[in-house]
């Protein structure tokens, strides 16, 4: 089985992780194996090469600290009986002037899965950069993935399937002067490998 040999090659850290209660399912788990793996067409040694990848960005992010943190607030909204919000990322406060989203439509697509909506015109990458928000920016982002990926591993498992989130990305007004900002779009470049790598 391609999990058990990707596993097999993240043994030791596996089991460390294991031992002191920080094998989180959401990104160690069965799912997101299967997630990496589909990713990778099941090339377990693709996969491997990101999943070695991964735990570098993980270790940057303090993700030990964080998950946890973020678990709890996570699990404290699913008691709520609501969806997570926008509002409820860290650091929304911090760049909310400057950047529009929903983070979970009010209905979820046919399939049962969350849908989320961005209009990228409301995304003011200039403001971002001469405000000195961009980091700011970037935990939100960062924070923003850790929880939906928290999120989807609670409906994958409620749901017995592999959830997704669907995006959608509303380029209605924009105009090049808005979409083009080198600073910006060259420290977002940075940051978006980190999720994809």
């Amino acid at each position: 089985q391609v999990i058990a040999k990707l596993k097999d090659n993240f043994r030791d850290e596996f089991a460390e992780r294991q031992r002191n209660g920080l094998l989180y399912p959401a990104f160690f788990g069965d799912l997101s194996l299967t997630r990496i793996l589909r990713q990778h067409k099941n090339d377990v040694d693709q996969s491997t090469a990101w999943l070695q990848n991964f735990f570098e960005i993980f270790r940057e992010l303090d993700g030990d600290r964080v998950v946890p943190e973020l678990t709890l607030k996570v699990e404290e909204i699913t008691k709520e009986g609501r969806q997570l919000r926008e509002s409820d990322i860290p650091g929304f406060s911090a760049v909310k002037d400057y950047c529009s989203l929903i983070y979970n439509v009010d209905r979820p697509s046919k399939s049962g899965d969350p849908l989320s909506y961005f209009p990228l015109g409301e995304l003011n990458k200039h403001a971002i950069v001469e405000k000195g928000v961009f980091d700011k920016y970037e935990e939100f982002v960062l924070y923003g993935w850790i929880m939906r990926a928290l999120e989807l591993e609670k409906m994958s498992q409620r749901q017995q399937r592999l959830c997704r989130v669907l995006n959608v990305i509303d380029v209605y007004g924009c105009t090049l002067s808005q979409i083009i900002c080198k600073d910006f779009d060259r420290r977002a470049e940075k940051m978006m490998q980190k999720l994809e790598r």
